[in-house]
């Protein structure tokens, strides 16, 4: 089957759209259960005045065809991209095409391996060490059911974030060709979602460079101004039996350190990405030896998973740069093509074997410490992610923070104390053996 291509809306969904602007009181019209939800958010949001293939404005011409809409952002990102001179797209993107169009019968066919599996799906998460990727399938009146892209854009729609073509961040990004980087407000991304769902919903490769691809990733909107959302909400937002200490950690770290209130230290892990079709993650890990999970809100996101040994990933290494968005980087990062890889420069990779799960709304998929995964969304799509720690994996959530200190620059004496305080932390960690325990 084509999963790019959306089933026709029923009454509920229609009417979960509707619910997201209240401002419209219009009438939706009934060959509005045909459209995609992004034209039907359109509608809604342009107080019915906009519809399918009516929608964004083209006041924006790319090599003088004005059939190529535009948005802020991507006016902006199309600068930069003029200004470098850049004229083909990046391989990677250039490659999630190649996968789309040519495998679209089966978009979880991952031919260049030794053999890819479907994650294993639960209804809550088994107790014991988390040994292989799950995905747990959620009830739906799970909390967070309405953040989605109009949620975002309406209540918090002036903060601002990072989007990137590659992410999260890697050291060697900079020198690599097609790598954009803008500063953008969340409702600014969210226009730019709807303007490639409704102009380039599959992905055209020749439409790379009219429709630009960058992630809105890991944004920790909770820490940033969501305080009082994240403070009524966060205890119905793990998925059903995951074992978790990070909590109960940072209470205990921020009690030896009140600088640091744990609250506001748990706030930032939870992380919401926007992106728009097409738009990807590499292939990485978690650093810090965290776990994982990703609950999606809204649209499709194609995950590719792969064990911890990395030698057929051939792995490399890096560092932050960007103390502004701590955490939004990895440590370990891989450079190999998932979709159509190198036999020259990574023959081992052929010998790989992958994991993969399609995340639909309402369903969460758990990462365990060390596996790699590499994602792509397949259209509009909203993503809850949090990393997290427990008995199996504890001493990361000190690295974590230690990297926290680092890059906030704290000063010189509040540095030093700090850095003390997590020498004592650590041994408390490491003398915590109850795993049963959980927040």
């Amino acid at each position: 089957m084509n999963l790019l291509l959306a089933a026709p809306l029923d009454d509920a969904q229609i009417r979960e759209v509707q619910s997201s602007y209240p401002e419209f009181t219009g009438a939706v019209p009934p060959e509005a259960k045909f459209w995609s939800e992004a034209d039907l958010h359109l509608f809604c949001g342009s107080g019915g005045q906009l519809r399918p293939r009516e929608g964004v404005s083209a006041g924006s011409r790319c090599g003088g065809d004005e059939r190529f809409a535009s948005c802020a952002l991507l006016t902006r990102l199309r600068q930069r991209l003029a200004e470098a001179r850049v004229d083909e797209a990046p391989a990677e993107y250039r490659s999630v095409c190649r996968h789309l169009r040519q495998r679209a019968s089966d978009l979880t066919c991952l031919p260049g391996v030794a053999e890819c599996a479907q994650v294993e799906r639960h209804r809550v998460v088994p107790r014991g060490v988390l040994r292989s990727p799950l995905l747990v399938e959620r009830v739906r009146m799970w909390v967070g059911r309405r953040w989605n892209s109009a949620f975002w854009r309406r209540e918090f729609g002036a903060v601002s974030w990072k989007c990137r073509t590659r992410a999260p961040h890697f050291e060697s990004d900079a020198a690599l060709a097609g790598s954009l980087q803008e500063v953008c407000e969340a409702g600014e991304y969210v226009d730019y979602m709807r303007v490639l769902q409704h102009e380039d919903p599959r992905c055209d490769e020749e439409n790379g460079l009219a429709f630009p691809r960058v992630i809105f990733n890991d944004w920790p909107i909770f820490y940033l101004g969501a305080a009082q959302l994240f403070e009524g909400s966060w205890r119905d937002l793990p998925p059903p039996g995951l074992i978790d200490h990070t909590l109960r950690w940072l209470k205990r770290w921020s009690g030896m350190c009140s600088d640091m209130p744990h609250l506001e230290q748990f706030a930032r892990l939870h992380r919401i990405t926007l992106a728009a079709p097409g738009a990807f993650t590499r292939l990485h890990r978690e650093n810090f030896g965290a776990h994982a999970w990703f609950t999606q809100i809204e649209g499709s996101r194609l995950f590719f998973l792969f064990p911890p040994q990395g030698r057929h990933l051939y792995e490399e290494s890096g560092r932050g740069l960007d103390p502004e968005t701590v955490h939004d980087y990895a440590e370990k990062a891989s450079p190999v093509d998932v979709f159509f890889p190198s036999q020259k420069r990574h023959p081992l990779f052929r010998e790989a074997k992958a994991k993969v799960a399609l995340l639909n709304p309402g369903e969460c998929l758990v990462v365990p410490s060390g596996w790699w995964h590499a994602s792509v969304a397949l259209e509009s799509s909203v993503t809850l992610h949090r990393v997290f720690w427990n008995v199996a994996n504890r001493g990361g959530i000190v690295d974590a923070l230690r990297d926290i200190v680092s890059c906030e620059h704290q000063s010189g004496d509040l540095h030093e104390r700090l850095n003390r305080c997590l020498d004592d932390f650590y041994d408390v960690v490491m003398d915590d053996n109850d795993p049963e325990d959980s927040e």
